[in-house]
């Protein structure tokens, strides 16, 4: 079982009670929870991975613009919004011409009534013609996109995992996320990590309007600088 806040809703964590084990793929979802109250000897951490034959260092960089890519579905806890806002910033048109930021964030599971990303890019004033929006992908056009970038950004306020981070790592990208969660267990590199300001209730969950737990707040101020690095 992945899982996201720092505690199960009741009724489910019960029923998690009821087998003989649970398996979890992180040491920080093991301690949440054992903290809940889950017998520690019944525990287990089952790690997620990734597929070395099919990600790896390979492909042509682009000669001209310097490529950033941020993937994972547009929602609340992926900080999509935040990221988009702080890589603007950042990174001010007229000194970075030649930056872009490719966007892989559709969503099947939308929470704020908005159908597309094109129509949320509007709606929160993202008007700048170096992002790059992207549809799904196949898993070979995926794999060649990753391969082809300069840096993999994420700053999530919780993640169960983080396939996306372990995969673009496995290409040998620098990759960077928020100082938290289960992705810590396959992260090491300090530089690349976001710093946490606070701890806050999740919020826009979807199909769940008062989801137990919390989530890390990020440092996005801490985040344009570890995108500049």
């Amino acid at each position: 079982n992945v899982w996201e806040s720092t505690r199960y809703p009741d009724p489910f964590f019960k029923q998690l009670l009821t087998f003989d084990q649970l398996w979890v793929p992180s040491t920080w979802q093991r301690e949440c929870a054992i903290e809940q109250g889950y017998p520690a000897d019944r525990v287990k951490v089952i790690p997620e991975g990734v597929e070395g034959s099919l990600y790896h260092p390979d492909g042509d960089h682009d000669p001209i613009c310097f490529n950033f890519l941020h993937v994972g579905k547009w929602e609340t806890r992926k900080s999509t919004i935040e990221i988009i806002e702080t890589w603007i910033v950042t990174f001010p048109k007229e000194q970075y011409p030649n930056l872009r930021l490719y966007l892989l964030v559709d969503t099947n599971f939308p929470v704020d009534g908005m159908k597309t990303t094109e129509e949320r890019l509007i709606i929160y004033g993202f008007r700048d013609e170096r992002i790059v929006n992207l549809p799904f992908q196949t898993k070979g056009d995926y794999i060649v996109l990753l391969q082809m970038m300069d840096v993999f950004v994420t700053c999530a306020r919780a993640e169960g995992w983080n396939l996306p981070l372990i995969e673009a790592m496995a290409c040998g990208i620098p990759s960077i996320c928020s100082q938290y969660g289960a992705q810590l267990d396959f992260h090491t590199y300090k530089d690349l990590q976001v710093k946490i300001k606070e701890h806050r209730k999740p919020i826009n969950v979807y199909n769940m309007p008062d989801c137990p737990g919390t989530w890390a707040e990020p440092d996005y101020e801490d985040l344009g600088k570890v995108m500049l690095y």
